[in-house]
């Protein structure tokens, strides 16, 4: 699952009213994935060495709501955060919508290299294991947004406007690489039975990107509508902290066979989530300069079964 910290409020009814549409509307439920580690004993010393992928599907859903009610001119009272959610209210073309639908796509992948060291310990039933290594993460995301309006939108050069959509596409990349430290505890219940807790913290420079597009289109009463185009692309490095918890109960069934099955969950700050980075603000989508956003926070978090091999 991929659980988003920080909701974003998307339309509000009236002026400053309840929220009706925001990102929690959107979910991410448990996606598949795959994470593959191959490792090495070094020799006959305490030291290995191993690296890990872990790829996750795309998540993808959709949300989307309809308001009919009345504006004095029409029907539709729906406020954007373009305008601060009508704060003054001003028709531009982003306020007053009937109709509002979102989308997002979001994907991760991570990758690490790791030096184990077995630290000795006095009881037979704990061994611990020091981490230190190199870590990389990728989490890019899409995020679609569009409104409708059937309100005669307030232009002093097109007079004849009676209505308008607003049609955005925003993309984002986190680049994400930097050392990492961390400890493995395995508590031994049975002889061929025990429990792997495993703890990981990262420090890493984020390349983030952000990269919005789209169009707001007016109709024109007798005449083909009119379409300005909107674009803001701007990067910027963060720097951004990963956790990694993973608890794992690990049954060993022969000499070279061990089944694997846990719960793990990866925190990950200071990213540019695709939702928080089509810029809000009128006067910015519009007139520039671009801007973005790299205080996002997500939890990648799910149950795992696997298999290991030891030759």
């Amino acid at each position: 699952m991929r659980d988003r910290i920080d909701p974003v409020s998307l339309q509000t009814l009236g002026t400053l009213g309840d929220v009706v549409l925001s990102t929690d509307a959107i979910n991410a439920p448990f996606r598949a994935g795959t994470q593959a580690v191959v490792g090495h004993n070094i020799g006959e010393s305490r030291w290995q060495i191993d690296g890990t992928y872990l790829y996750m599907g795309i998540w993808d859903d959709a949300a989307a709501v309809r308001d009919s009610t009345s504006n004095g001119i029409n029907t539709g009272n729906m406020f954007s955060p373009f305008s601060n959610f009508g704060q003054p209210p001003n028709n531009n073309g982003f306020d007053y919508n009937d109709f509002v639908s979102i989308r997002e796509f979001s994907q991760l992948q991570s990758a690490e290299l790791n030096l184990r060291y077995t630290v000795p310990m006095p009881h037979e039933c704990l061994t611990a294991k020091l981490i230190l290594g190199l870590r990389y993460l990728s989490v890019n995301e899409q995020f679609d947004y569009y409104s409708h309006s059937n309100v005669p939108v307030i232009s002093p050069e097109i007079p004849t406007i009676l209505g308008s959509a607003v049609s955005l596409t925003t993309l984002t990349k986190n680049d994400l690489f930097g050392p990492q430290i961390g400890g493995e505890f395995y508590f031994y219940a049975y002889p061929q039975c025990w429990i792997d807790l495993g703890i990981k913290g990262a420090l890493c420079d984020n390349r983030a990107l952000q990269d919005t597009n789209g169009n707001l289109v007016f109709g024109i009463n007798g005449n083909a509508p009119v379409t300005s185009p909107l674009a803001n692309r701007r990067g910027r490095d963060a720097t951004a902290f990963v956790g990694d918890l993973d608890v794992e109960l690990v049954w060993q069934l022969n000499r070279h066979i061990i089944t694997r099955m846990g719960y793990q969950a990866i925190w990950i700050n200071n990213l540019a989530l695709a939702s928080r980075n089509f810029d809000p603000q009128a006067s910015i989508l519009l007139n520039g300069p671009p801007q973005i956003d790299t205080i996002g926070r997500a939890v990648y978090h799910g149950p795992h079964i696997g298999l290991e091999v030891d030759w």
